[in-house]
């Protein structure tokens, strides 16, 4: 069966290609504020430093002016994502497991 042989089934191709690239009126995208771009773009820079299936679970973190560690956004396992800084030479992003960070 085609689906020239079965209307019923290209219309439905049809409905279904200009669902997705059609965008819903009642949901206009909305234009990131510049602190949120940032946060963002540095959780993409921090999960770029590894592998995705080691990336997928990990935690993002940064380090504070104090040089603690502020936890941007939980993982479940036992890795964690720094985003470093694209102005700093040297201060790449990278990836730490919690055992080899004792």
């Amino acid at each position: 069966m085609t689906a020239l042989s079965c209307p019923y089934l290209a219309s439905h191709v049809y409905a279904s290609a200009f669902q997705c690239c059609v965008p819903d009126p009642a949901k206009p995208n909305a234009r990131l504020s510049e602190q949120e771009e940032a946060f963002s773009c540095k959780i993409n820079r921090a999960l770029a430093s590894g592998p995705m299936q080691v990336t997928t679970d990990a935690s993002v973190a940064e380090w504070t002016h104090d040089r603690e560690v502020k936890v941007i956004h939980e993982g479940t396992n036992g890795w964690t994502c720094f985003p470093g800084n694209e102005n700093h030479v040297g201060d790449v992003p990278q990836i730490l497991h919690q055992k080899l960070s004792t």
